[in-house]
């Protein structure tokens, strides 16, 4: 078959490990193509398999100046020249006779724009959210764009949701709709008998806890890791991942910069991840408490339990049922999932037998799956489906419509007063700034003077009294009183 996968997401992005470029590996290994299109351009890894093709907006012929508006859609006359770079490159990188699969990831514009390119294409459609983009939206990230997301679950012919949270969202939309969760790579987590190294700066403690991920306001409670570090001293937590703000508040993360027994590692290679992972007594997803969080599907829950670690979540109902894993709704209750969680003996055959189900591979199988269906049902129709004519039909009308201006103002009016926000209080810094440095100027000053005089005084002093004189004068007056 020949796949065409529109992400976001880039293909190295934390070292690879999300869900977009792991199915095109799997679908590559099983002989399909892959032309893998992605918004930003990175650097192509050496070890590429050939099937596998990787294209940025670059490629496409958006100049690296429009990056920062690409979320918001471009003008007609370069959305045509991404259209007409797209088939050009389709035409060289397609298997002749073979069934056509598009996927897009998330309500990207400029890629949304593309899904009546690939229809007319003879390119089965499939809408695959990563995530609840609606409520990510909510939560101040102005880069979605729910217009394209209503664009594309209307119009593509199938929906694969990872949750069965967002996947009951998108049935507002169409009725064909699958879950298919994130997975692990057994191979890169699965210990092996050299696998003896141990990451010199890891944090160690009575017992040791461990995260990985972005810790940003969206994604990371850092009042779940607080309570835990204030309520057990000599626990360590051992916190991996970039810091990251996607809205104008403080970084979750500043509260727990004073606590000994916290410790930041930054970002750690996707390939070092096992490293710490198993040196963790458990391991934490400390979501926060809203609807976004609600709807994920953590990739880091498998990659935990791969290790046979036992997990413990928050405000993720999701994952309530897997093994060995807690979820929590309370920063007390967090801890106390984390004490039961250390009293657990784990049975590796349990999570054997669960984490077998959870490879990519599996995934890759169950997405063939449902294209397989969706490919049989096409062909067994005598004329193509109305989704589909509707899209071919509307083309040329949609090539000429103007760009969703309106979306577009108001995402700049967001960002405008989130920015005006941000500035106002660089403003009031600048200001206290400037205070404490005209006090300390004043203090300077003051200060100049006082040693100006003191020396003023000193050279006086100096003067009738030389220092040479007044010491024997001293030692006089001493000789006189002791007779």
């Amino acid at each position: 078959m020949n796949f065409v996968f529109f992400s976001t997401i880039h293909w190295d992005w934390s070292g690879g490990g999300h869900q977009p470029p792991r199915i095109a590996q799997q679908l590559a290994e099983r002989g399909h193509r892959v032309l893998f299109v992605q918004a930003h351009s990175r650097r192509t890894p050496s070890n590429l398999n050939p099937r596998i093709k990787i294209v940025s907006l670059v490629d496409l012929g958006v100049p690296e100046t429009l990056a920062a508006r690409a979320w918001y859609g471009f003008d007609i006359g370069l959305q045509q020249r991404i259209a007409d770079s797209l088939v050009s490159i389709l035409s060289e990188h397609e298997q002749p006779g073979e069934a056509r699969i598009a996927s897009w990831f998330a309500p990207f514009d400029p890629f949304a724009r593309l899904l009546r390119v690939l229809a007319a294409r003879d390119y089965h459609t499939i809408y695959y959210p990563l995530d609840d983009f609606k409520a990510l939206l909510n939560l101040g990230v102005y880069r979605v764009t729910l217009q394209a997301e209503e664009y594309l679950a209307k119009h593509s012919e199938m929906i694969v949701a990872l949750s069965e949270n967002v996947a009951e969202k998108m049935r507002h939309f169409h009725n064909q709709v699958h879950v298919i969760p994130d997975g692990v790579d057994l191979n890169e987590f699965r210990l092996r008998p050299d696998a003896n190294s141990i990451p010199p700066n890891l944090l160690r403690g009575e017992r040791t806890l461990g995260f990985w991920g972005h810790i940003s306001n969206t994604t990371f409670d850092a009042e779940m890791i607080e309570y835990v570090a204030r309520a057990r001293p000599t626990w360590t937590l051992n916190l991996l991942g970039g810091f990251a703000s996607y809205s104008s508040e403080p970084l979750a993360a500043e509260r727990l910069k004073t606590f000994p027994n916290v410790r930041f590692h930054g970002f750690v290679p996707h390939r070092q991840l096992r490293d710490y992972g198993k040196e963790f007594d458990v391991g934490l997803i400390p979501y926060p408490n809203n609807e976004f969080s609600r709807s994920r599907s953590p990739i880091k829950l498998y990659e935990y339990l791969a290790l046979y670690k036992p997990v413990v979540a928050s405000h993720a109902p999701g994952i309530v049922d897997l093994p060995y894993t807690w979820v929590a709704s309370s920063p007390r209750e967090f801890l106390e999932c984390v004490e039961a969680a250390l009293r657990t003996t784990i049975d590796r055959q349990v999570i054997d037998r669960f984490i077998e189900q959870q490879t990519w591979s599996a995934r890759a199988e169950a997405l063939l799956d449902c294209v397989n269906e969706m490919v049989r049902s096409d062909a067994s129709s005598s004329s193509p489906s109305s989704t589909k004519a509707l899209i071919i039909q509307s083309f040329a009308q949609e090539l000429q419509a103007e760009p969703r201006l309106r979306a577009y103002l108001e995402s700049v009016e967001q960002e405008l007063a989130r920015t005006q926000q941000m500035l106002e209080r660089s403003r009031q810094h600048i200001k206290e700034l400037e205070h404490t440095t005209e006090e300390l100027e004043h203090w300077a000053t003051e200060l100049n003077m006082t040693a100006r005089a003191q020396q003023a005084q000193l050279a006086r002093l100096n003067r009738f009294f030389p220092i040479g004189i007044v010491g024997r004068l001293r030692r006089f007056l001493a000789n006189m009183l002791k007779r």
